[in-house]
């Protein structure tokens, strides 16, 4: 259950934020957008948008002053933001993410790492990280995020949120600046389980999933700690005694994590480099070394290697679809716990190498995945249990992660 204490402490955080905290937070905290649907299903809420998407009147930052500089105004809004207003839901604020979605720590060169209200000496993790913090601090009562290998899973866990990945194909992509298209996908973090319902029935539609089977991912739980795993089991199981339902344990040859990791990560080090190559070439900005390292690694591959990767992955895929079926995968959503504000550049590779090994098969399926949290308190290290899905089945995602939790009014 997530306690009261723990959910008011939450919301009486936003009086308490400074124009310092602000500022890495949003890249524009006054930007605003109105909705003029006052009757609609979405209506008093706020929202925030993650740096990436198409805006009316602003230009697409991608989390680096020099890339905003060189493009121009948008002309109309992302698809998902124009679907967002309509329903009643009123932008504010644009935030944060590492550069070009292209880290899963949770920080930018360029304006620092928001903050992570749940977990204060720890990264937020990315690269949704200003999405994650506005929402934690309850600057909005929702955000949306961006998730290529994990960017909205890992800052919900970190940040003790729900998080949801959605699907390929769900939701229109259409003015959403790509990473590696073949694995990008929009999604949106929540504090509580009633705004997440709200906007993932808007957003998404009423529940047209219905698995008989839910599966436990035994071997994403070899390396977590034994309490960690006692609870994601009877969280399992307490899913799986509804009505309908069955409960099974699920293994997959641990050997293939690598494997899709590593083909996932020459897939997107291609895509992300035709992308930006010709501003990249033109050499005239600034870029952290650790995100110029992956675009100058992605110059390197060739086509040939990148369609050999691509046919390898959708192989791969292909047999984790059939031995999983038509059912809901409950997983960790992380393999390790949130990364030190104090860590240094060789710990934050070997973090994200490792939760890249965890997060990629997901993102390889194109699936959606729900992340919710399971920490208490304030007290406790957050982490967060994922129920993964084929496309489609986000709604029913959110459905079931209802059975975990205490839902309160105060928390509408």
């Amino acid at each position: 259950m997530i306690v009261r204490d723990f959910m008011l402490a939450q919301k009486s955080l936003a009086t308490r934020v400074n124009s310092s905290t602000l500022k890495s937070i949003f890249v524009d905290p006054d930007f605003e957008l109105p909705s003029e649907q006052s009757e609609s299903a979405l209506h008093g809420l706020s929202f925030a948008a993650k740096d990436l998407f198409a805006i009316k009147g602003r230009c697409i930052g991608a989390g680096n002053p020099d890339w905003a500089t060189s493009r121009t105004k948008c002309t109309e809004n992302a698809a998902v933001i124009e679907q967002l207003l309509q329903k009643g839901a009123a932008l504010k604020g644009v935030t944060v993410l590492d550069e070009f979605a292209f880290s899963l720590i949770g920080e930018n060169a360029h304006y620092g790492a928001p903050p992570n209200p749940a977990w204060p000496s720890a990264f937020c993790g990315g690269s949704s990280c200003g999405s994650a913090s506005a929402v934690s601090y309850g600057l909005s009562d929702f955000a949306l995020g961006t998730d290529t290998a994990g960017s909205i899973r890992i800052p919900a866990n970190n940040c003790r949120l729900y998080g949801l990945r959605v699907g390929g194909g769900v939701i229109d992509m259409k003015g959403v600046a790509p990473l590696s298209p073949s694995f990008d996908a929009v999604g949106w973090f929540a504090r509580s389980w009633n705004v997440l319902n709200r906007v993932t029935t808007e957003l998404v539609g009423p529940q047209r999933f219905g698995a008989a089977i839910i599966k436990l991912d035994i071997d994403a739980l070899a390396d977590q700690p034994a309490e960690t795993v006692e609870r994601l089991v009877a969280a399992g199981r307490k899913i799986a005694s509804q009505p309908e339902l069955e409960f099974s344990e699920w293994r997959f040859e641990r050997s293939f994590q690598t494997e899709i990791a590593e083909l996932l990560t020459e897939v997107e080090l291609f895509e992300a480099w035709r992308i930006y190559a010709d501003w990249l070439l033109s050499g005239d900005w600034t870029i952290a070394d650790d995100i110029l390292t992956r675009f100058q690694k992605g110059s390197t591959i060739s086509e040939d290697h990148y369609n050999h990767c691509k046919k390898m992955l959708a192989g791969i895929c292909s047999e984790i679809e059939s031995s999983l079926g038509h059912s809901v995968l409950i997983r960790p959503t992380a393999s390790l716990p949130p990364l030190s504000l104090q860590a240094g550049d060789n710990e934050k590779a070997q973090y994200r190498r490792h939760t890249l090994k965890h997060t990629a098969m997901v993102s390889a399926l194109n699936w959606a995945e729900l992340s919710a949290p399971l920490s208490q308190n304030d007290q406790e290290m957050p982490f967060g249990l994922s129920l993964c899905t084929p496309p489609g089945g986000e709604s029913f995602a959110v459905h079931l992660a209802r059975s975990l939790f205490e839902i309160e009014e105060h928390r509408n």
